[in-house]
């Protein structure tokens, strides 16, 4: 016999990148969308987030776009497709696949760590 858990409580995929997203992001941001969904339910599974007033990053490789997660999600939440995409100015270059909010907080002090150390990744 086989134990079904309801919906509710089936953990979300970390890894919920579609083939025409791949496509469309390349092998290295999705890569780098992976090890930062990873990191998101790490720190979550272990009592360090904040709810949803926790952030962490990832510099995409050669480029300075980094992900973040967006506004209002919990950190058990956070999937590779949700993360949020922007610029060091803010700019918002990939929304995500949610409606929520960029973390204005978030891309004010990550933003400006980023700017000024292009070596640091995450």
């Amino acid at each position: 016999m086989t134990l079904r858990l309801p919906a509710s409580l089936r953990p979300l995929r970390i890894n919920d990148i579609t083939k025409a997203l791949r496509r469309k992001w390349g092998e290295e941001e999705c890569n780098a969308r992976c090890t930062l969904a990873t990191a998101y339910r790490l720190v979550d599974y272990h009592g360090w987030s904040d709810m949803i007033y926790g952030h962490l990053t990832y510099l995409i490789p050669n480029t300075d776009h980094f992900l973040i997660n967006p506004f209002g999600m919990h950190f058990r939440e956070v999937t590779a497709s949700s993360l949020m995409k922007i610029d060091i100015h803010g700019n918002i270059i990939e929304p995500g696949t949610t409606k929520f909010p960029l973390q204005i907080k978030g891309y004010i002090i990550h933003g400006a760590i980023h700017d000024a150390r292009l070596d640091l990744v995450a």
